[in-house]
């Protein structure tokens, strides 16, 4: 079993992490791409990083794809761009439905148990009924291949801090008991997409992975999931 980091420690670990280290950056134009039909209106980022998804957002609207977007706010525990706000997201800072849309890539694998119900509790509070949220996060890692010894107190955690695994069946089971609907779930290789482009999506296209799966080429998965009312929320345990 690896630690799971409570929200100080992956600050900790985030401010000293060099911007270079950023993987969101590469992939952050394959994510504009998949979440388009989804995202709308004002828009939050949560763990923005260095804010290129928001960038490459507003980018794909300036040149006519997608719908328009209005005001876009990207917040981070360490931050990485001036462009982007110190911000938790167990602890938004924003009134209740106040948000088209909200992104939240690459975050939630590293959320505690007790930060994660609080993360997906308040972006489902910050959104506007019928918004949509859109995640990105690991699909089936497997967290013991890459967990480090602390060499002070000896405690075993993943090497970047992941601590939450996650796969279609536990986020279509986990999601709709906090108030999501999920829309879609696609998963792949987004370094693969960003770097190969078209050739790439070809590849998924003629479902060639499906001929010999291998875990590094359905290893991302990104999902979009819509506010549901309180009336409509899976309340069955």
């Amino acid at each position: 079993m690896v630690k799971q980091l409570n929200s100080n420690e992956n600050k900790r670990l985030f401010e000293g992490m060099p911007d270079h280290e950023y993987s969101g950056d590469l992939i952050c134009n394959v994510i504009a791409g998949m979440s388009r039909a989804y995202t709308k209106g004002k828009v939050l980022d949560v763990g923005a990083g260095t804010g290129a998804l928001l960038k490459a957002i507003k980018a794909k609207v300036a040149i006519g794809i997608g719908i328009g977007i209005g005001i876009g706010i990207g917040i981070d525990l360490a931050p990485k761009s001036e462009a982007v706000q110190r911000g938790d997201c167990t602890h938004l800072d924003f009134g209740d439905c106040s948000f088209d849309t909200v992104f939240c890539t690459d975050v939630i694998e590293h959320l505690s148990d007790k930060d994660l119900a609080a993360c997906l509790t308040e972006i489902h509070r910050v959104l506007k009924p019928g918004g949509h949220a859109i995640f990105t996060t690991n699909n089936n890692e497997r967290l013991e291949q890459r967990a480090v010894c602390c060499p002070e107190c000896g405690c075993r955690f993943h090497a970047i801090g992941h601590c939450q695994v996650f796969n279609e069946e536990r986020i279509r089971d986990v999601f709709p008991k906090l108030g999501f609907k999920i829309c879609k779930v696609r998963v792949a290789n987004f370094g693969f997409i960003a770097t190969f482009g078209w050739m790439a999506k070809l590849f998924y296209l003629l479902r060639l992975h499906k001929l010999k799966p291998v875990y590094r080429i359905t290893s991302d998965m990104f999902f979009a999931a819509k506010k549901m009312g309180p009336n409509q929320i899976d309340i069955k345990q």
